[in-house]
């Protein structure tokens, strides 16, 4: 492994020729470690928060990352679906308990992850708490809250300990977004899920899809909203599903689609945003059409339905007593 003052100059320039994939999982492994000395560990971290084309990088830290994380087994036909919530939203109430909670409805296994609180505005796990749904404390929590309701929320802190201890120096350097997109990718099941990987802009979006085309992962990639991972209301983004490496479009991107100008609680009123996920899944609010297909693609991807019109048309009737705007 180079010092650190040599992965200090080579991360200065402007291509990564000089470094390989090895070289960047075993810098960003000794830093998901604890192992670099504080001084070192902010230079580096700035030095990421510069490099947002870093897709080399991005792969590095991915692989470091997925050799240290908890894991869970799944049983079941379908794979479970893994859900990264590491955004927190101010200006959209969070809708993604709601797609989490209808998954679970069908039985397959959902599993959210995130921080407990969001550096800025409202953390998933704030609304699922107003749900009933509390955070896991243990492996066994988990594993007993997939088997009796189908969803987990696990704190980053248990699931990736290294990252959940870089992803805190947020609050002092502000974003660091390779750190959040390698978040985004994480498979926590030792079977395989559906990572439903969603950018914040179109630069994530690409260096989402290389790793996801490299790795060979099975993920449902979209453009999320705010960064966390549940379909606009108001456009439907584009759909892409990937998996062994080959991709295929299930949705194309779509502003017509969102026909009904929805009211939403403001995303701060916490106790809000989850009555109406309640009345949502009750059937008393309807659901925004590009959420429903964002239903259906995640049936279809986890292997639930083996044919996509099947999985639109359960997606249409599941969606909360059958009113889909």
């Amino acid at each position: 492994m180079k010092s650190y003052a040599e992965y200090l100059s080579l991360l200065a320039q402007e291509t990564d020729a000089d470094l390989t994939e090895r070289d960047f999982a075993l810098l960003t492994g000794a830093m998901l470690d604890g192992g670099v000395p504080d001084i070192e560990l902010g230079a580096l971290l700035g030095t990421f928060k510069a490099r947002v084309d870093g897709a080399p990088l991005l792969l590095g830290l991915v692989e470091a990352l997925d050799a240290r994380i908890t894991r869970w087994s799944s049983s079941g036909q379908c794979c479970p679906v893994s859900l990264a919530c590491y955004g927190g939203t101010s200006d959209t109430a969070d809708l993604t308990p709601l797609l989490g909670l209808m998954l679970a409805r069908f039985g397959i296994p959902v599993l959210m992850h995130g921080p407990l609180h969001a550096v800025s505005g409202v953390s998933v796990a704030l609304v699922l708490r107003e749900l009933g749904v509390l955070p896991c404390a243990s492996k066994e929590a988990v594993n007993r809250e997939l088997q009796e309701k189908s969803l987990a929320f696990v704190p980053d802190a248990l699931l990736a300990p290294g990252l959940a201890n870089l992803l805190s120096f947020r609050a002092r350097l502000g974003a660091l977004p390779l750190l959040v997109s390698a978040a985004r990718l994480i498979d926590p099941f030792d079977a395989g899920a559906l990572v439903v990987a969603a950018g914040e802009s179109g630069q994530e979006m690409e260096r989402l899809k290389a790793v996801i085309a490299v790795r060979g992962l099975r993920a449902l990639l979209l453009q999320g909203t705010h960064g966390e991972p549940f379909a606009s209301p108001d456009v439907r983004p584009r759909m892409e599903y990937w998996h062994l490496g080959a991709s295929a479009v299930l949705f194309e991107e779509d502003a017509a689609l969102a026909r009904r100008a929805f009211t939403l609680p403001a995303a701060s009123d916490v106790k809000a945003v989850a009555s109406w996920i309640r009345q949502a899944l009750e059937g008393a609010r309807a659901i925004p059409s590009p959420l429903v297909n964002q239903l259906a693609a995640c049936l279809y991807a986890t292997g639930y339905c083996d044919d996509f019109n099947q999985a639109k048309a359960l997606a249409v009737i599941a969606a909360a007593g059958r009113r889909v705007a």
